[in-house]
């Protein structure tokens, strides 16, 4: 039978599973956070490999979707039933509400929120995905910079092992509000035996229709974990001056500040200079062809600039 035989939750996405009302893991509160329809994605892991300055596992991610959830024996035990899957107890329903990666209740990158209509199961990508992706461990907390190495990644998978870095893995801490990139000049991460630290982006400017733009990189985004040692971010771009001063025919390197209220303080740190400010809305692109925008607001763009 389709999963799309069961009904979903409202909404146009998966949402994780809300288990803050739970005093207990008594089936009778679990049974009510989960019902039949629900889409629960399995992660399973297949293989290692250590390409990259920090180690990778394939990861694969199957989508499960329970076709009943039943209170037995007086409501002292709860058996929730999988499509295509045997049945599992109250254990699988506690893990799903805990933070274990194994279980997920909404769908991995690559793998769209429901499935098409008349696509069978295990076809992917509706279905089933794999990719490979950094190791899900957490770096111990670092004292000393010195101790960090920064790696140029390259290569075929280098850009999806930084993104996943820039999205909240491999540990979910380290987070750019800005997300992935789909281009980039060069890719950079900072580690310490294995574990990674910092992330840095470096792209071409996104127009060349003004004088000077060619002699220009722009850091689109540095990232770092909470365990890095203290000044990571100047180091890091330091290591992203050098870099480019060997590597490339680039005068200037140009940072962006103002998510968030972040005024740049660890630009001017690392040497650069504050070159205009300048008030910007949401509604500047509200109107572009097949945009949204969710809120109005606006925020104070800074512009930084280092010579190399």
């Amino acid at each position: 039978m389709s999963a799309l035989a069961f009904p979903v939750r409202d909404g146009s996405e998966p949402a994780p599973l809300d288990h803050s009302s739970l005093a207990s893991n008594k089936p009778t509160e679990l049974a009510s956070t989960i019902r039949a329809g629900d889409h629960i994605f399995e992660r399973t892991v297949i293989d290692s490999r250590n390409r990259f300055p920090i180690p990778e596992v394939k990861a694969v991610y199957r989508r499960r979707v329970i076709t009943n959830v039943e209170l037995t024996r007086e409501g002292r035990s709860l058996s929730v039933n999988f499509q295509e899957r045997l049945p599992a107890d109250e254990s699988m329903v506690v893990a799903l509400h805990s933070s274990d990666p194994e279980w997920r209740t909404y769908p991995p990158a690559g793998m769209p929120d429901f499935p098409r209509l008349g696509v069978e199961p295990d076809e992917k990508p509706d279905w089933r995905v794999s990719y490979w992706e950094p190791d899900r461990v957490t770096p111990p907390p670092l004292e000393d910079v010195t101790d960090l190495t920064v790696h140029r990644v390259c290569g075929r998978g280098s850009r999806r092992l930084v993104n996943h870095l820039l999205i909240g893995g491999p540990d979910g801490r380290i987070d750019h509000r800005l997300s992935g990139v789909a281009k980039w000049k060069a890719g950079f991460i900072a580690t310490h035996e294995g574990h990674p630290y910092s992330v840095a982006v470096l792209a071409q400017p996104y127009t060349y229709s003004y004088d000077g733009a060619r002699e220009e990189l722009y850091v689109t985004r540095l990232a770092n974990h909470p365990n890095r040692p203290p000044n990571t971010s100047s180091w890091m771009l330091a290591r992203l001056r050098d870099w480019a001063r060997e590597h490339t025919e680039r005068e200037r390197l140009i940072a962006i500040a103002g998510v968030d209220d972040n005024t740049g303080v660890c630009y001017q740190a690392a040497g650069f200079e504050l070159d205009r400010i300048k008030t910007v809305s949401s509604t500047d692109w509200e109107n572009r062809e097949g945009r949204t925008v969710p809120r109005r607001d606006e925020w104070t763009k800074r512009r930084y600039v280092s010579s190399v």
